[in-house]
């Protein structure tokens, strides 16, 4: 929703809210996208 027009403060409050709970719903799915990567990284840390 790039460069998109709210009339009001309030609508662009009420779709950043709408975004932000897209974002809750899909934590475990990202969660698990790092636990992927991290698995697979060889890294050392010293």
């Amino acid at each position: 929703i790039h460069m998109r027009y709210f009339p009001t403060f309030e609508d662009l409050k009420e779709k950043v809210n709408e975004s932000f709970l897209k974002f809750e719903e899909s934590k475990q799915e990202i969660l698990n996208l790092f636990g992927f990567y991290t698995k697979k990284a060889t890294v050392s840390v010293n």
